[in-house]
């Protein structure tokens, strides 16, 4: 009798560049979340307002809206939704940048797979979420 995963929390991915919301996304599927994506953050933004998301993980530098700029306005409904901030270059000149990605963290690309599903996990309430490298 085939098994079935039960998704654990439904993940908003936020990344302009396709290799890398196609690798993360298929990385958080296997690791059995529910996963949506955006190409840039006016789309993150629609997506956002659409739907209910348990955590949002969104590429900084992006076309049209950045990742602060989505973290700013998802802030301003308020929500509380986890954010994991993802960059070649966090933007730590932003004296509200803690604040902003509170609950959550930033990760600098290149990041790991692993190191980014764990630090989800314990920020959405999957701290036993093991990870296999």
């Amino acid at each position: 009798m085939p098994t079935s995963i039960i998704p654990c929390g439904h993940i908003l991915v936020v990344e302009d560049d396709p290799m890398i919301r196609e690798a993360l996304a298929t990385a958080l599927r296997r690791s059995a979340y529910q996963v949506s994506c955006a190409e840039d953050g006016e789309e993150g933004w629609d997506a956002v307002r659409a739907e209910h998301f348990d955590a949002l993980i969104t590429d900084h530098e992006m076309p049209r809206l950045t990742g602060l700029g989505l973290i700013r306005r998802v802030r301003a409904l308020p929500l509380q939704i986890p954010v994991i901030l993802t960059s070649g270059r966090i933007p730590l000149h932003e004296p509200d940048l803690p604040r902003l990605l509170s609950p959550g963290a930033a990760f600098a690309k290149p990041y790991s797979f692993g190191a980014l599903l764990e630090k989800l996990g314990s920020i959405i309430g999957r701290p036993d979420l093991t990870v296999s490298r």
